[in-house]
């Protein structure tokens, strides 16, 4: 659940330290300007909304100072979001990174062999089988 986070955090349970680490801090940062974004988001949003309760109060010379002023802080702020979509990319990097540590390192432990694995009951094509011949349904 914290390597969901987090990513690296299942890493570092693991006792894989270097990418862990490497995995943790990437992660950390991209959250770092993932973060402000989603704050300057709400600040473009919470003016779109009173637009729009303006514009169903029939007052549509106001909707146009709102639009006016939203594309302003957008455009003031293009910077920041390009980071905040870039910090979205690292982040989906690094969960991914440390998804294939933990399962490299299960796969080194001998838990996650499918070959190796024995069915204790029937499966999915018997039992589909089962509900197929029935005459019940």
């Amino acid at each position: 659940m914290a390597n969901m986070l987090i990513p690296g955090m299942g890493s570092l349970i693991i006792k894989r330290w270097g990418p862990g680490l490497i995995q943790t801090v990437l992660s950390l940062l991209a959250w770092g300007v993932i973060i402000p974004a989603l704050v300057l988001g709400w600040s473009v949003i919470k003016p779109l909304i009173q637009g729009y309760n303006q514009a169903v109060a029939e007052e549509f010379d106001a909707v146009g100072s709102q639009a006016e002023k939203i594309g302003n802080l957008v455009m003031d702020n293009i910077p920041l979001l390009v980071i905040a979509v870039l910090g979205v990319i690292l982040l989906k990097i690094t969960l991914i990174w440390s998804g294939f540590t933990v399962v490299r390192h299960f796969k080194s432990q001998g838990n996650v062999d499918a070959e190796n694995q024995i069915s204790d009951g029937p499966t999915e094509a018997a039992d589909a089988e089962t509900l197929l011949r029935d005459s019940s349904n």
